[in-house]
Order: C-alpha cells, then sequence, then structure tokens
C-alpha cells in the first residue's frame, strides 16, 4: 500500500511538472521581434525588410529559452547593419535596435572592384565605382598600401 500511495505521488509531481512547464512555454513564447532601424540609405530600407523576415522566424520559439546570441548571429549576417542591442521584454517580446553602417572609406582592388569600409575599418561590401550608397558621391579613396578583405570583417 505504502508502495502505491509513493507511486502516485511521484506521479502527481511529475504530471506538475509537465503543466506548469506547458504553460510556462504558452506564457513565454515570442509573439513579436520588434526591430528599430537608424537608416540611411535607401537600399539599407529594403534590406532592412530582409532582416526583420530572418527575425521573425524566432516567433513561437520560447522567450525563457531564447539564446540571444542566435538573434546576434543572425544580424551579423548583413555586413551594413550593425547590431546595437538585443533584450528581451517578457513576456513575449524580443527588441533589437540595428543601426546602418555608414560607408566612409573606398580602396581599389587589383581587379578594379572598391572594397568599402565604415569609419572602424569594417569592410561592408564591394563595388564597381567606389561610390557612397547613401548619396552616391565618392567615398574617400584610401591608396599606398595593400588591403585584403572580406565583408563582415574588420581591416586593421
Amino acid at each position: 500500500m505504502k508502495k502505491k500511495v509513493v507511486l502516485v505521488c511521484i506521479c502527481s509531481v511529475l504530471v506538475l511538472i509537465a503543466v506548469i512547464a506547458v504553460g510556462l512555454n504558452a506564457v513565454f513564447s515570442v509573439g513579436t521581434v520588434r526591430v528599430n532601424f537608424t537608416l540611411y540609405s535607401d537600399r539599407a530600407r529594403e534590406e532592412s525588410a530582409s532582416l526583420q523576415k530572418d527575425l521573425d522566424r524566432f516567433v513561437g520559439s520560447s522567450t525563457t529559452f531564447l539564446d540571444l546570441e542566435e538573434v546576434r548571429g543572425a544580424v551579423e549576417e548583413y555586413p551594413y547593419f550593425c547590431l546595437d542591442s538585443v533584450e528581451k521584454q517578457y513576456p513575449q517580446t524580443i527588441v533589437v535596435t540595428v543601426s546602418e553602417r555608414q560607408e566612409t572609406f573606398a580602396y581599389e582592388n587589383a581587379d578594379g572592384a572598391f572594397f568599402l569600409l565604415d569609419k572602424e575599418g569594417f569592410c561592408l561590401g564591394t563595388n564597381t565605382d567606389g561610390a557612397n550608397r547613401a548619396d552616391g558621391l565618392a567615398n574617400i579613396l584610401l591608396r599606398g598600401f595593400t588591403l585584403t578583405a572580406a565583408a563582415g570583417e574588420t581591416v586593421s
């Protein structure tokens, strides 16, 4: 008889834990990923829609167990965007603040393409004319040294 009582108590506790876990997951699941953008160019406005769509994949995830490094990684896939902050707002929102990196420098490589760098030396990508995508004017042209860069890397 004692074994039955102990077994029933253990089963009851396990069922209670499962019910609490399911209930918390229902309450603490991501319902919204709100992204606050600071943008300077029309192309960034277009890319921001794509980034928002990528971040919306976190909707439905557990707010409690969501690793914010995954959100950071999703933003890092876009070299023109800098993640300023990411935070959980319980119970159902993730707030991401992103700013557009501004092209400042251009370096013409051997094949005639231009590496585009921001003011901190972060390589944003390449283009064919060295012009700034925000206003179409020329970026500051760097010369007199050899530079190897790839989008998403800081040049030192």
